[in-house]
């Protein structure tokens, strides 16, 4: 049996999903496995960003078990426009966003300098409904919450439990949610009409250590990590060979702005280590093709 993450806080938020949905549609009726294929650095799986119209609950993307930059994004019907990138770097990990009943079309893509593997899934619903965000609420209640969103495309995944979500603050807030099998940091809304996104890994990668990269409003990167017990703070490490030590709180820690290039932190068993950090990037933004599936 692995040994589940332990993020030391208490006490632990007791949060149940609710969700709006269509009342024609049970969940995740539709799962479109829509990229599986080396792509070149800054290459695009779809080439446009236009995939299956589907209701999206989960867009989530990975290296195909390789160490190497992999982004997601999600362009929406609604507001027209791209949501924040969400990137990922270790074998193992997967950067997911959960645009939460929005209709529109999920991307994946090579946001690294070598050509390599990129997959990626989306999950929502088969329905022919007008393209209408449905309403979702809070998982739990009052400020700390777990985004509806989040919860729901986060029971996709076997062997997370988002009833033990976490609250960890930040400026952006983040959740740490914790499983047996699988851990996430999950970070709200980052700028003004997005959707939370997170990076998820095996509860025996997060013992070393998890980072996502995105972006806030004004289009800086954001670089969140999770880290074992035992780091009151990391050292980040920027491409240009400056450091700063970042303060960790409940087990998170946050980078705004600079060229982070790695961090180095204390793994569970004490032993430090220096891990690379996801750079944020994105293809040249361009709306999907007119024409769409269900």
């Amino acid at each position: 049996m692995r040994n589940k993450l332990m993020v030391g806080l208490a006490p632990l938020l007791a949060v149940a999903a609710i969700a709006v949905v269509p009342s024609s549609a049970s969940a995740f009726q539709y799962e479109h496995h829509y990229c599986g294929q080396n792509l070149a650095p800054g290459g695009t799986c779809p080439p446009n960003g236009s995939s299956a119209w589907a209701h999206l609950e989960l867009n989530e993307g990975d290296a195909g078990g390789q160490s190497h930059e992999t982004c997601v994004d999600d362009y929406l019907a609604n507001s027209k426009s791209y949501t924040a990138a969400k990137c990922m770097y270790y074998a193992g990990e997967e950067a997911r966003d959960f645009p939460g009943g929005e209709y529109g079309y999920p991307r994946a893509w090579n946001g690294g300098s070598v050509t390599h593997w990129v997959a990626a899934t989306e999950y929502g619903y088969h329905t022919g409904a007008s393209p209408v965000a449905s309403p979702l609420a809070a998982v739990g209640a009052g400020p700390g919450s777990l985004p509806a969103a989040a919860a729901l495309g986060l029971s996709q995944i076997a062997g997370v439990d988002t009833s033990a979500a976490v609250f960890a603050g930040g400026t952006y807030p983040a959740w740490v949610v914790p499983g047996l099998t699988e851990t996430c940091v999950i970070v709200g809304a980052v700028r003004p009409g997005d959707v939370p996104g997170g990076v998820c890994g095996s509860t025996a990668a997060a013992i070393h250590g998890l980072a996502l990269a995105t972006e806030n409003a004004a289009g800086t990167s954001v670089v969140l990590g999770l880290v074992p017990n035992g780091n009151a703070s990391v050292k980040v490490t920027n491409a240009d060979g400056t450091t700063e030590n970042v303060p960790v709180t409940n087990n998170v820690y946050e980078v705004t702005g600079g060229t982070p290039s790695t961090v180095s932190l204390k793994e569970a068993s004490g032993k430090r280590v220096t891990r690379h950090l996801p750079v944020l990037s994105r293809p040249a933004p361009s709306a999907p093709a007119a024409s769409a599936t269900s």
